[in-house]
Formats: structure tokens, C-alpha cells, sequence
């Protein structure tokens, strides 16, 4: 199309003085109207947000001549022109997404002389959005001018701004009790600071050191509940008494013991292990002492097996003889009297024990010894009959008296002090030794392991065979009188004179017992 110059002049002026009427600066623009702020709640509330912000976007295209701006420069059907002049056409300068919607209206333009279309007049672009039940902002929305909130924790109330042409008032919720839940219930801007049973001491219901706990409010799995948070967490397990890794049990699996050792104790608590017992680490038996039982082996540590109290002491079996005797311990797993001696076949004759047991003590025996004897039980003298017997102050019983009270083949001469039971010294041989008469000097018949001496003017009695004798009329040596000299206890001498005998001078080691009462003299014969 061909303008004349004047015809462009004019076209551009009245172009600019349709941007200037709308407001364009030849660039894209987005109409918007911003939505003022929400009305203040209390309670520290905050206001609402703002009215919503036209997002619509020009998006550009040919111009074409239909009162629209197309190509988004700002201008409306450039180079357009029209007839017949006062010709109108509905337009619209705002955002297209916006025209003819909410409060937006399309104006009107005018055709004028030269041909050319006036400025749009009468459109009513978005403006920001009121409370006033009506769609300012031209989104589609009315009084859509956000939301308000006020109070804070749980008495935080949220309403819209406007209502229906009518500000909202906000009011908070009233506060609560603070419970354990991860909500401010008592709406003093603290979550969960004061509520009952918090701090309070509680069982975790886990074992060990790690059951003593504090009440706590605390969020598992997204859900706030109050828990018992123990006080100590599990650790190394230490030998304290104490169940230091929480697992149930007090002083296990402690590092370093375990291993086997020997205790130094006796018995069965010598094997032992490395443990902890009473908060020390030490090697401890794997058998503690207990009380003694009859198994062979050393229950209570003592170092003797089987010791019980009076073990290894004679006892009585209650059986005859010589199977009476016995010792206290354990036989066949059973505590008591155990037999030392079993019987035999036969008696020992002269022995004087019942060798077989059978109540009778060397019945048909007699009871012999060699040599001279000291401190010889009577009781033991099985066999021999006492045929005489006197005080050492006896004196002028014939000899004769005497051998024929005594007639036996075997004779034994023995001493003690008057009423005693055992002989102080005694010797025995057959009755031609002991009667052999050898005089009154210092030589002695030998028979049976003794030396004997008889003569019935001068003295009568033994020494042992071998040992010398000074007969003084009695023998002296080793005596009291006579000197040292071998064997004191085991010599004896009675005086004799003119057939009879006259006291006696000594019974072993005790001497000058002439006239003494204290003493006896006895003569003891056998067949």
C-alpha cells in the first residue's frame, strides 16, 4: 500500500499518541495488578499473602488488522488502515489471555478522516486485586488475595483473606496442655518443653547398665512419643560386677580371660580358668571346694583326698581278735571302720594275739621270747603260771620252797614295782639253765640269749648274754654303786644265804632295794 509523505507524517503521530494513551513503550509487556497483603492475625500472626499475579504472557504472532497487538511490540494493527471513516471496532490493549474475563473489558476504536484507526478507548485493563466480590486482577478467580494466618504451635489458625467481598478476621486457637507429640500445644513457641514425666527416671527395660533411664519426648519412625532414653549406652565389658555391653550378662566375654590355668590350689580345684569373680581377674577354679565325699579324690581342696574328720585313726571293727583293728576312712564309697589285720589260719604262738580270730588267744601256746625283756605286760605271759612272788623285804623263804613251787620245766624271773602290771625286766629259759649253779664268782651260764647265775649262799639272777658281772654278793655293774656299765635296765640280782633267799638288791635299773617294799620278785613256770 502507498502513502503519501504527509499521509506517514500523520500515521506516525497518531501512533504516538496511541502508545502514549496505552501506555506501551514499543517493548513486550505482561499486564499484571499485584494482590496488596493480607490482613494481620494476632498472637504474633503473620499477614496473608498477596492477590495472585496475572502470569498471561504475550506470545507473538503476525499482525493482523483485527484490533489486537499480534506481534506483541505495543502496537495495535500497524500499518493498518480503514474505511470509511467513523467506522468502530471493538479492541483490547491488555494482555490477551485477560480480555473480556473478571473486571477486563474490550474498548472501542474509531476509523477517523485519514483513514486511520484511533487509540483504543474504554478498555478496562487487570487492576490488583480487592476484596470486593469481583475478579480485579481478571485471572478467573474473585478475591483471590491469598491466605492469613495467625497464632503460632497449635493455636495457629489459617483463613482466606476475603470472603465474599469481606476481610476475614483471624483469630488463634487457645493454647493446651503441652503433651509429648512434636506439637507446640501450649502455643509458646517451644515444641514439647514441659510435659509430665519428662526427666523422669524410668527403666529402659534393657539389661545391664544400660536399664536406668530419663524420660524423654522423642521421633521414631516419624511418630513423636515419649521414651525411656537410657542414661549410659552399652560399652566394653569390664570386670566390675557390672553388665557393661547390655547383653544380660555381668562380667562375660571380659578381654583377656577364657583361657585355662592351674590355680595352685590341691585337689580338684587345681584346674581352673581366667575369670573375672568379685571385680578381680584372676585364675579361678573350675571346681570350688565342697564338702568331702568318699570318691578317692579331694573335694574340699585340702591336699588329702578322703580326709574326713578322724580319717587315719584307729578303730575298733567290732570283730575278735586281732581283726578288730583298724582305721577310719573310706572303703567302697562308704566312711568307716576299715580292717588292718585279716585273719590267719593259725594263732602265732606266743605272740599273744588271737591271730585267727576266733575269741581264743594262742590257745595251746606259750608265750617266748630271746633274750632279756623289759616292761613285759603279765597279760602277755600265755602259757606261764606265776608260782612265786614277794616283796624285795621279804627274806627266809627256802629255795627249795621255791623249786618245788615251781616245778615246771621252763622258768621265768621277772620284777616290778609292788602291784604293777608289766614286768619291769624279765628272762626265761628251760629250768636246768636257770638253777645251773655257777658259783659265787663272775661267770654266767648262757641259755635263751641270757647270761645267768645261780648259787644258793651267794646270789640269783641274769644279765644279757654276753655282759660282764661283778657279783658283790649281787651284781653292781652299771649300778648305783658299781659304776658304768652296759645295759642297766635289763640286769637282775636277789641275794641268797644258807639256802634261802634273802631279800633282793635290784630290779633293773633301780637298785639297793634290799628291804623295800616297793618292789616285787616273781617266779613264773611252763611246761
Amino acid at each position: 500500500m502507498t502513502r503519501s509523505p504527509f499521509a506517514s507524517i500523520a500515521l506516525s503521530l497518531i501512533s504516538g499518541l496511541f502508545l502514549a494513551s496505552a501506555g506501551c513503550s514499543g517493548a513486550v509487556t505482561t499486564a499484571s495488578s499485584d494482590g496488596g497483603s493480607g490482613v494481620g492475625g494476632s498472637s504474633g500472626a503473620s499477614g496473608g499473602t498477596g492477590g495472585a499475579t496475572s502470569t498471561a504472557t504475550c506470545t507473538p504472532s503476525e499482525e493482523l488488522c483485527d484490533g489486537i497487538d499480534n506481534n506483541c511490540d505495543g502496537n495495535i494493527d500497524e500499518d493498518c488502515g480503514c474505511s470509511p471513516a467513523g467506522k468502530t471496532q471493538s479492541c483490547y490493549t491488555g494482555d490477551p489471555a485477560t480480555q473480556d474475563k473478571g473486571s477486563c473489558k474490550s474498548g472501542i476504536r474509531t476509523c477517523d478522516e485519514h483513514g486511520m484507526w484511533s487509540a483504543c478507548a474504554g478498555d478496562v485493563l487487570p487492576a490488583e486485586e480487592k476484596c470486593n466480590d469481583l475478579d480485579d486482577d481478571c485471572d478467573g478467580e474473585i478475591d483471590d488475595m491469598g491466605l492469613s494466618s495467625c497464632g503460632v504451635g497449635a493455636c495457629m489458625v489459617t483463613v482466606p483473606v476475603c470472603v465474599a467481598g469481606v476481610l476475614s478476621q483471624c483469630t488463634p486457637g487457645t493454647p493446651a496442655v503441652e503433651i509429648c507429640d512434636g506439637i507446640d500445644n501450649n502455643c509458646n513457641q517451644l515444641v514439647d518443653e514441659a510435659y509430665p514425666d519428662a526427666g523422669k527416671a524410668c527403666d529402659t527395660g534393657k539389661p545391664g547398665i544400660c536399664s536406668a533411664g530419663i524420660t524423654k519426648c522423642v521421633t521414631l519412625n516419624g511418630i513423636t512419643v515419649p521414651d525411656c532414653v537410657p542414661n549410659l549406652l552399652p560399652g566394653t565389658e569390664l570386670c566390675d560386677g557390672l553388665d557393661n555391653d547390655c547383653d544380660g550378662q555381668v562380667d562375660d566375654n571380659i578381654v583377656g580371660t577364657g583361657a585355662a590355668c592351674s590355680t595352685g590350689l590341691n585337689g580338684s580345684c587345681n584346674a581352673g580358668t581366667v575369670s573375672c569373680q568379685g571385680g578381680v581377674i584372676d585364675c579361678f577354679p573350675n571346681n570350688p571346694p565342697t564338702p568331702e565325699i568318699c570318691d578317692g579324690l579331694d573335694n574340699d581342696c585340702s591336699g588329702v583326698a578322703d580326709d574326713f574328720p578322724g580319717a587315719g585313726m584307729p578303730c575298733d571293727t567290732g570283730l575278735l581278735g586281732a581283726c578288730k583293728d583298724g582305721v577310719n576312712g573310706c572303703h567302697n564309697g562308704v566312711f568307716g571302720c576299715i580292717q588292718t589285720t585279716q585273719a590267719q589260719a593259725t594263732d602265732v604262738c606266743g605272740d599273744n594275739i588271737d591271730n585267727d580270730c576266733d575269741g581264743t588267744v594262742d590257745p595251746g601256746c606259750l608265750y617266748t621270747f630271746t633274750g632279756v625283756q623289759t616292761n613285759v605286760p603279765i597279760a602277755n605271759l600265755v602259757g606261764w603260771t606265776q608260782c612265786y612272788m614277794d616283796t624285795y623285804a621279804g627274806s627266809g623263804t627256802a629255795l627249795t620252797t621255791i623249786q618245788a613251787q615251781c616245778s615246771k620245766a621252763k622258768l621265768l624271773l621277772g620284777c616290778r614295782p609292788t602291784g604293777g602290771t608289766s614286768l619291769q625286766v624279765a628272762a626265761w629259759a628251760p629250768r636246768t639253765d636257770v638253777l645251773f649253779d655257777t658259783g659265787t664268782g663272775n661267770v654266767t651260764h648262757d641259755a635263751n640269749g641270757v647270761g645267768w647265775y645261780y648259787n644258793g649262799s651267794w646270789s640269783w639272777g641274769f644279765a644279757p648274754q654276753g655282759d660282764s658281772i661283778q657279783r658283790n654278793s649281787c651284781d653292781t655293774v652299771a649300778s648305783s654303786i658299781g659304776g658304768a656299765g652296759a645295759d642297766p635296765d635289763k640286769r637282775l640280782c636277789w641275794h641268797t644265804g644258807g639256802g634261802t633267799i634273802n631279800g633282793g638288791w635290784r630290779c633293773g635299773a633301780s637298785d639297793s632295794l634290799n628291804g623295800s617294799g616297793a618292789f616285787q620278785r616273781l617266779v613264773f613256770h611252763a611246761d
